[in-house]
Formats: C-alpha cells, sequence, structure tokens
C-alpha cells in the first residue's frame, strides 16, 4: 500500500470533477431500491483522513461481496458537486494489487482572493473578475470576503487565475 498513489478523504474538496482512487475500509453500507427498482448502496468507506459516503450500484454490489470487507480495498469513484452536496460514485472496485495499475486524481492548485468590500460591492465584484481575466493560468480561484455588515463569505468558482 505504501507503494500506491491515492486520494484521501480528507482532500476530496480539491478533485472535484475528477476521477478519483480512494482506499479505505467500508465500515457500513446501506442498500436501497431506486424509483426505477434498481439496487444502489451508500456506503462508508474510511481511511486514515476520515470518512466518505460512496454511491454503489447494482452491478458493483455485486462484486463487493467478493472482496474481504475487514480488508481495505480499492475503489475508483467519480467526484462531483451537485448543488451544495458532494457525490461520489463507485466506478470500480479492485484489490490493492489491481490498484497499483491505476491513477489518483491530482488535486486542484487554488488561490485564495481575500477583500474586504464596500457598500459598493458590485465594483468590488467588477475589481476582482478583472483581475482574475487579466491573469489566466492553472489555479482555481477562491474568494473570501468580508462584508461591511461583518458577515464572511466564501465563494469557490471555476475562473481559473495565475495570482
Amino acid at each position: 500500500m505504501k507503494n500506491l498513489k491515492y486520494n484521501l478523504s480528507s482532500e476530496i474538496e480539491e478533485i472535484i470533477g475528477q476521477e478519483a482512487l480512494l482506499v479505505g475500509k467500508i465500515e457500513g453500507m446501506k442498500v436501497r431500491i431506486s424509483k426505477k427498482g434498481n439496487k444502489f448502496a451508500i456506503a462508508n468507506l474510511m481511511d486514515y483522513h476520515g470518512k466518505i459516503d460512496i454511491m454503489i450500484f447494482e452491478r458493483d454490489l455485486e462484486k463487493l461481496q467478493e472482496f474481504n470487507l475487514d480488508e481495505p480495498i480499492a475503489i475508483k469513484a467519480q467526484v462531483d458537486k451537485v448543488g451544495e452536496f458532494l457525490r461520489v460514485t463507485c466506478r470500480k472496485l479492485m484489490s490493492l494489487e489491481d490498484a497499483a495499475n491505476e491513477k489518483a486524481a491530482v488535486k486542484d492548485e487554488i488561490t485564495i482572493i481575500e477583500k474586504e468590500i464596500s457598500h459598493n460591492y458590485e465594483e468590488d465584484l467588477l475589481e476582482i473578475y478583472n483581475l482574475l481575466m487579466k491573469n489566466p493560468g492553472n489555479k482555481r480561484a477562491i474568494l473570501h470576503l468580508k462584508t461591511p455588515f461583518g458577515f464572511r463569505l466564501k465563494i469557490e468558482t471555476n475562473i481559473r487565475c495565475n495570482l
């Protein structure tokens, strides 16, 4: 397992939109039936950094029975964000030996822009936007804004910059 390159549950927010390689032990699972009558499960995978819920569909549920769930397994999973929620969907179950040939997702490089915005927030936001557009790059921009009312806002963008 030492030579295996995989993603940790603690970095899942940094690999949204990618296929992750997760390694851990399944601690629990709730099997359900979809509206269309298909069986699926929400499995709780625990690794060295925490726990993550993974949706496993029927075809992989059958394969899961082949594994010793007292031992760690590897799961190739798609990581997406739907609204405010993370959705991690199993694409492939495998042994740790089989996972040696798989690639882990690459964490997003981010840049954090902190700014105190004024009552004239439209101009402040336009200024930030123009700054981002003038500095295109590979880092995903995250805004930390403080309002005149004392509120703090965190805005995750899909804008890539080089700041």
